[in-house]
């Protein structure tokens, strides 16, 4: 059986790509993690390359080239954030600013952890139980 699931990942260096990567890996091994440093390349490959929405966006608010707000603002224009979990995260992320984050589309907003244990704890709860399958609306 073909796996669908997908997790696109953006985010503004390696280490941060890697840590979420494995972090996401060890809750659930069958999604597949593609990973972008700039959330404009994303944008093409969601667009253009996936034949599904992926089940989740984690986007960094501090990406290259276009803001985290601006990159919701695109998700919602394509009518993807009804198809998709969308994870803002930040390296410093004050409770007011992921509620603000929250308001412009996303679906969770947390700071950044340090560790893998405490990524995985953080990113436990958006990932288990799996109870919504990605639909793409019509425009």
């Amino acid at each position: 059986m073909l796996n669908n699931r997908n997790a696109i990942l953006i985010g503004s260096n390696i280490a941060t790509l890697t840590l979420l990567t494995e972090s996401i890996r060890s809750i659930e091994p069958e999604l597949r993690c593609i990973s972008f440093v700039y959330a404009d390349e994303a944008s093409e490959v969601i667009l253009h390359e996936l034949k599904h929405a992926p089940e989740y966006i984690f986007v960094d608010a501090d990406t290259a080239r276009i803001s985290g707000a601006a990159f919701l603002k695109r998700l919602h224009t394509w009518r993807l954030s009804n198809a998709c979990c969308i994870v803002v995260f930040a390296n410093v992320m004050p409770g007011a600013v992921a509620e603000a984050y929250k308001t412009k589309g996303a679906d969770f907003a947390f700071q950044m952890p340090l560790t893998e244990p405490d990524m995985v704890q953080e990113l436990t709860p958006l990932l288990k139980p799996q109870d919504h399958q990605p639909q793409l609306t019509d425009a």
